[in-house]
């Protein structure tokens, strides 16, 4: 019964923190996980079962040397590589309930001159 009540939390939850004009308003930011967690998390979610950790943003990296966020890394991209985004709220749960493996992104991490079309595509990801 416990598994049952954590899986229809985290699907309302998924419900509610992964619209992409909630997410976007978030304050004082938003979260970059890595999509294939993402979408293999929801899947479980979809057929009654919980997730497994960890998260594993190890993929969202520049390189093994440089731990910076991939400013070819896209929004809704390719799996690999590619990120979902989500609210404080369910990045701060999914870490404490499963763990991360890896660095934490936001974004406040790309702000830098070098982001300017991973901007882009995410204001593009919020018209789609």
């Amino acid at each position: 019964m416990r598994q049952k009540r954590q899986c229809m939390y985290e699907r309302q939850l998924h419900k509610e923190q992964t619209d992409r004009a909630y997410i976007l308003d978030s304050d004082p930011h938003y979260y970059f996980i890595e999509r294939v967690w993402l979408c293999s998390w929801f899947l479980r979610l979809c057929d009654g079962k919980i997730g497994v950790g960890p998260v594993n943003n190890l993929p969202l990296a520049t390189s093994e040397s440089n731990d910076a966020l991939n400013p070819n890394a896209r929004p809704r991209g390719n799996f690999v590589g590619g990120f979902g985004i989500c609210t404080p709220e369910l990045w701060h749960y999914i870490v404490d309930k499963y763990g991360l493996v890896g660095k934490a992104y936001t974004s406040d991490d790309i702000k830098g001159p070098g982001y300017g079309d991973l901007r882009e595509s995410i204001v593009n990801w919020r018209l789609i």
